[in-house]
């Protein structure tokens, strides 16, 4: 990529997404010596904790970085619309999904030029002034672009896997890929910025978010079943990916970090896989909550166990899958679970609502909502939920005396917009150590299978990273600070308003006083909602994308 005229005099802000970052890693590495650019950036800059949307996925959680707002007012909370009831069909959300403008249109609304890069959930591209390339989850077609007429790019390679990669590729191919895909997006933004007058621009880094999923088995010393050979040939892959990001960083602040503002941040945290489900559904009918068909579920049982051994003989090791594989997925899934065929709904009074860890929900089978409603609406539903959100705070592990659930609170005292109605009743965050299953039979509490554990070692955590370095910002480190936070305290930063419906709140504390002195915090109105479109990839576009997600341990 050759850059044909010198620019970038005009940026006022560039933003650096690194997905999954967390502090929980950096700062070992920083007190190691390991990572010199955020050294620097933690000396010089702005930083603290992040918190992120419930739940912690990427998908939630990068919509309301770029919208500002929190889950129920753009409607997204994890990269599967499931819906209220419990066999709806479920979609991959796009960006025709969530209801909401973004500040990459606020900027372009106001004459700013931005850039977005690999950004998740920009599917597909919309129209701004400037260029937009799309983040996971999209298809592998010519349609993740969206581009001005002034602007010309020139991409040799993919800067997203291939759906047909995830089925062939090696460990040793996945790392070396993460790093290479994250280097070509450097490359991408530096070309665009040399070449361009931007105002503002955004660019997302993936690579650490899954070489965490695939290889914290290998940094973790204590995770089991794992060789010593495999843990001394992988135990740096994380790293690895920690110092692409500092050394690409280290351009950045050499080149910029003079007279631009710049922020870095990550969705979510990061950390080491739980280690047994809990059983949601199955504790529902133990409570005498969840009725079940013992035919039907029997009947999935059988299925589900066909599929998770066929998935034990053919993954992670051989990449080959059966082609039955898919279709018992697929049933047994109809048989149970996800679709609630296997429930007795004259007898369910609440189901199982899947959530990314750590967080789960549970629906209420409310009369005149779902199909086969059994409660009342009112003094009956409250009581209901009281009940389950008592019972869960009580849920004991029988092995070890542990509290199963942390927290469980009714939606609304988490979310608040148009979509809160969409939400499941309650929602619960589970203590570390346990993570939402789906089974019927058995036990409430039961083993993570030992190949699942394997396949995907690294989960999301709340707590993600941010950091702010440049002219206008002072040093400290920050409390407090959310992800909807970022979008309102970026468009500060570029000299613009806010719009006065953003759930998010400009971060003060970062900015220097003589800056809050000169330049007054402004509010503005702004039409902030758009309704969702009913858009539809097509049946090739959906297949990539959901192998995607699959071969990411997302679905």
């Amino acid at each position: 990529m050759k850059s044909d005229t010198k620019s970038g005099t005009s940026l006022k802000t560039l933003v650096i997404g690194l997905d999954g970052a967390t502090f929980d890693l950096m700062l070992p590495f920083i007190k190691e010596g390991r990572l010199p650019a955020f050294t620097r950036l933690l000396e010089e800059g702005a930083w603290g904790r992040l918190r992120s949307t419930i739940p912690p996925i990427t998908a939630a959680a990068w919509t309301s970085f770029m919208t500002g707002c929190n889950p129920g007012k753009h409607g997204i909370l994890d990269f599967i619309s499931v819906g209220m009831n419990a066999n709806e069909e479920e979609k991959i959300v796009t960006t025709k999904s969530f209801a909401g403008k973004t500040f990459f249109d606020f900027m372009s609304g106001n004459k700013m030029k931005v850039g977005v890069i690999t950004v998740p959930v920009t599917y597909p591209p919309w129209s701004i002034n400037g260029i937009m390339i799309s983040g996971y989850p999209c298809p592998d077609n010519d349609k993740i672009y969206a581009i001005s007429k002034d602007i010309s790019i020139n991409i040799d390679e993919p800067l997203n896997f291939s759906s047909q990669y995830y089925k062939t590729a090696t460990e040793e191919q996945i790392i070396e890929d993460c790093l290479y895909r994250d280097k070509l997006r450097a490359d991408l933004t530096f070309d665009l910025l040399d070449r361009y007058e931007f105002g503002c621009f955004a660019v997302v880094f993936g690579g650490i978010d899954r070489s965490q999923h695939d290889y914290w088995k290998y940094h973790d010393p204590d995770y089991p079943g794992v060789s010593d050979k495999d843990r001394a040939k992988f135990r740096d892959s994380i790293y690895r990916n920690y110092r692409l990001a500092d050394e690409e960083i280290s351009k950045f602040l050499d080149r910029y970090g003079n007279g631009v503002n710049i922020f870095i941040l990550s969705d979510h945290g990061a950390g080491r896989r739980a280690f047994h489900y809990f059983n949601v559904n199955l504790w529902l009918k133990k409570k005498g909550y969840l009725g079940v068909r013992t035919n039907k579920a029997l009947k999935r049982e059988v299925l589900r166990l066909t599929y998770f051994n066929l998935l034990k003989v053919l993954t992670p090791k051989n990449k080959k899958r059966s082609s039955m594989l898919p279709k018992i997925r697929r049933k047994s899934k109809h048989l149970g679970g996800g679709s609630g065929a296997a429930f007795n709904w004259d007898a369910t009074k609440a189901f199982f609502h899947p959530l990314s860890y750590p967080t789960g929900g549970i629906t209420i089978n409310l009369k005149g909502r779902q199909p086969k409603g059994i409660i009342e609406p009112g003094r009956e539903y409250n009581r209901l939920i009281d009940d389950i959100i008592r019972d869960l705070l009580e849920c004991i592990d029988d092995k070890t005396g542990e509290k199963v659930v942390e927290e469980a609170v009714r939606r609304e005292d988490v979310y608040r917009g148009a979509f809160v109605s969409n939400f499941p009743d309650i929602i619960y965050r589970l203590n570390p150590g346990y993570e939402s299953g789906r089974e019927l039979y058995g036990r409430v509490i039961s083993p993570v299978p030992r190949f699942l554990l394997s396949k995907k070692s690294g989960m999301h955590l709340m707590d993600g990273i941010f950091i702010a370095h440049g002219p206008k910002i002072k040093p400290g480190e920050i409390k407090g600070a959310e992800i909807i936070d970022v979008a309102p305290t970026v468009l500060y930063a570029t000299g613009l308003p806010i719009p006065k419906d953003m759930d998010g709140v400009l971060l003060k504390d970062i900015f220097k006083g003589e800056v809050l002195r000169r330049q007054p915090v402004e509010y503005v109105e702004w039409d902030h909602n758009v309704e969702p479109e009913d858009f539809h990839v097509d049946n090739r576009e959906d297949e990539e994308m959901e192998e995607k997600l699959r071969s990411l341990g997302y679905l």
